[in-house]
This record gives C-alpha cells, structure tokens and sequence, in this order.
C-alpha cells in the first residue's frame, strides 16, 4: 500500500507495515467502515476519520497515538485470526513510540525510554548524556502516566487515551505552544550566559499567562459552570504533581 516512491528503511515504515498487516488479516476492510467501527465501538474511543485511516495505513503522516489505537483495536476485533488484543497494541505501540522519536528528532538519535506502555514511570525521547538523563529522569518517573511525543495537524495541544490501564498523554510537536515548550527546553541546555537565562524565564513566564489566557477563553465557550469541576480538578492535581516532583527532587539529592 506504500507508495511507489515508499518510505526509507526505519522505524515509520516498520509501524506501515505492521498496520497494513493487521489491515491484511481484515480482508482489506474498507476505511469507511474501519471509520464508522471506530465511533460505533466505543464512545470514548478517538474518533478517525477514513481520511486519518488512509493516511495512516499508506504512511502518509504518523497520527496521534489515540488514533492508531483506535483503529488497532478495530482491525484486530475484525481480523480473521483470533489475535491477543492487548499484545498486539503493546507491540503496535512499541513501533509507533519509535515512529514519533524519528519523526520528532530524525533517525540518527537514540529513543532513551523511561517506562513504557503498561510499565511505570514516563516514556520520553531526548537526546542528551547518561549524566545528565540521571538527573532529570529521577524525579520524573513517579508521575502516573507515559508521556509521548507525537505530530498531527490541528488544534490540539495533547491528546490522552488508556492502554492497559495506563494514561497515555501524547504531545502534538506541530502545536505552535507545544514548540515553544520544547525549543525552550533545548535553548535551556545550551543557555550560556545570565542574559540567555533572563530572556527565557521571560518567555516561559509569557506561555504560561497565555495558557492561563487560553483556558479562561476556552472556559468561556461553556455554559455557566459546566466546567467547575475540570478547573478544580486540574488545580489539584497540578498541585499534586509539584508536590510529588519536588519531594523526588529532594530524595534524589540526598541519594547523590
């Protein structure tokens, strides 16, 4: 199903043709219908277009994580092979965590895994020495959810769906907030100077007002108090996220 011109040898093409496999054992289901399975099978599932499905399956672009789950789950309840449902996505999901770095940092970079789906900790993808990934890594990997990066055309930040139990919060890298995120990060790492340093605390000072911005933009679009309880709910547990990384942070101190 890849284009004559195909993919380069490397994790992208590997996910295509684990997809176009599952899609074979359909009998080559129709992407309408792998679409309209998709949002009669699961309320809460991420809805897919056949567009998205089309995309997906001729690796046109890598969708977010939700999306291809989504679609996994429906290629293998209709695949004439009765497939273990769980390990297929944990399989499709170890290719697609591959997908995302490569596209993400290119393919000459490492993914530097910290847990993984149905695992504990967060999964990330950086590239940086082991010195410094002990560093940032220790008070990270008690948070209760896998991080991933992911690359999707559209409004939305992240998207969050569940594997096996487990929260799975992907970052949308082509988001212009997102990017503003990840390349203060990088300009952190490489900052030289105090003036470097002022200039982007600054800066993380503004995207932090303009997120605050957007939620009470957002917030608006509501009926009155309709979302009271999500305010709430976000406070608490950022409250509670802070809380734990600070203590990690601490312990890991007193461990070096």
């Amino acid at each position: 199903m890849l284009g004559e011109d195909g993919l380069p040898d490397g994790p992208h093409r590997n996910l295509v043709h684990d997809l176009q496999r599952l899609h074979r054992l359909t009998g080559y289901m129709s992407t309408r219908a792998i679409s309209e399975k998709v949002r009669e099978s699961d309320e809460e599932a991420d809805l897919v277009s056949r567009e998205t499905v089309s995309s997906m399956l001729s690796g046109k672009k890598l969708p977010a994580w939700p999306k291809v789950q989504s679609v996994v789950r429906v290629l293998v309840a209709k695949s004439v092979e009765q497939l273990d449902a769980q390990e297929t996505l944990r399989q499709v999901h170890e290719a697609w965590l591959r997908a995302s770095d490569e596209d993400r940092h290119g393919s000459d970079r490492e993914p530097v895994h910290r847990g993984g789906a149905g695992g504990s900790g967060q999964s990330a993808y950086e590239e940086r020495d082991d010195a410094e990934a002990s560093q940032r890594d220790g008070p990270l990997t008690n948070q209760p959810m896998t991080l991933v990066n992911g690359s999707w055309p559209g409004a939305e930040m992240f998207e969050v769906a569940n594997l096996a139990g487990r929260t799975v919060l992907s970052l949308n890298s082509r988001h212009s907030m997102v990017k503003r995120f990840l390349e203060a990060r990088n300009r952190a790492a490489a900052a030289r100077s105090r003036s470097e340093v002022e200039d982007l605390v600054d800066e993380l000072a503004d995207s932090f007002d303009l997120l605050l911005m957007a939620w009470a933009r957002a917030d608006g679009m509501f009926e009155a108090g309709s979302s009271d309880d999500m305010s709430t709910y976000w406070g608490m547990f950022a409250q509670a996220f802070v809380k734990a990384q600070s203590e990690a942070k601490a312990n890991h101190g007193d461990d070096a």
